[in-house]
């Protein structure tokens, strides 16, 4: 009933000695790339909407309310629009009052 060590330890390793281990280039493997245990390395965010220093966030002003919703008629999260934590509050504020005055849509019929 005693099983040999040297039996499961042969047929243990013999799979794992079987994988080869190759440098794969960064091109086969993506841009993340890396062994397994590295950090993931992170790139610097590029803010897609920026608001300009005078631009002053109102619901009356449609085209840049219409910036920060999608098609559908969502507001944009902050972590895609690049904006800070206090416009994007007041921006989604201004979005919902629009919404409630009319002036922008609540969101668009989709089609069945």
């Amino acid at each position: 009933m005693e099983r040999s060590k040297s039996s499961r330890s042969s047929s243990g390793s013999s799979s794992f000695s079987s994988r080869s281990r190759n440098s794969s280039s960064s091109s086969e493997r993506g841009e993340r790339g890396g062994e397994r245990g590295s950090k993931p390395r992170f790139r610097k965010k590029i803010a897609k909407f920026t608001l300009p220093k005078d631009t002053k966030i109102d619901y009356k002003n449609l085209p840049l309310l219409q910036r920060y919703t999608t098609e559908r008629g969502k507001i944009v999260p902050r972590r895609i629009s690049g904006i800070t934590a206090k416009e994007q509050r007041d921006m989604s504020l201004a979005i919902k009052y629009a919404r409630y005055l009319g002036l922008i849509s609540v969101g668009s019929s989709k089609k069945r």
